[in-house]
């Protein structure tokens, strides 16, 4: 539980309607938000990761739960597809993390710059809402400018299976 005078003196800079709401809350909260650091990796053997677990994100982008739901598509495809064997599955649970490592990883640098840029802070300090809009605009942007149909990823990790499964027939 938070102090609600601590709250109130956090917002006491702001409009008036901004303070009328302040008293209309009875009870408040406080808890601290954390992302990780991209992991070495998500799978072994017979075992991934996914969603959170994998790659969880602070929320300034909104885009942590879209990237959950991506995971599970791609990961419940390739699982479904006739590639997925008991004998090639860690060659299957590979090619997911490799197909979606990149994209989740850069939704976490992404999150933290929007989240530096809402709270005008570092390089954001001093600048105008305008550029920080600008700022912030170009980082959404990138998750679904060319983003493509999520069944690109199954394709390209249709793709990593056959040529690792390849590479381990060759050893």
């Amino acid at each position: 539980e938070a102090d609600h005078a601590e709250l109130s003196d956090q917002f006491q800079d702001f409009e008036p309607e901004v303070q009328a709401l302040l008293k209309c809350v009875d009870k408040s909260s406080r808890w601290a938000i954390y992302d990780v650091e991209p992991l070495e990796f998500w799978s072994r053997g017979r075992v991934t990761l996914l969603g959170d677990a994998a790659h969880a994100t602070t929320p300034f982008l909104g885009a942590g739960g879209g990237q959950v739901l991506e995971d599970a598509y791609v990961l419940s495809r390739l699982l479904g597809s006739s590639l997925a064997t008991c004998d090639t599955l860690p060659a299957v649970l590979l090619a997911y993390e490799r197909v979606r490592a990149p994209r989740a990883n850069q939704v976490i640098y992404r999150s933290r710059e929007a989240r530096r840029a809402f709270e005008f802070l570092e390089e954001y300090d001093g600048r105008s809402t305008e550029h920080v809009a600008q700022a912030l605009n170009s980082l959404s942007e990138w998750l679904w400018e060319g983003r493509g149909d999520p069944e690109d990823d199954v394709r390209e990790a249709e793709r990593l299976i056959k040529e690792l499964l390849a590479t381990e027939l060759e050893m």
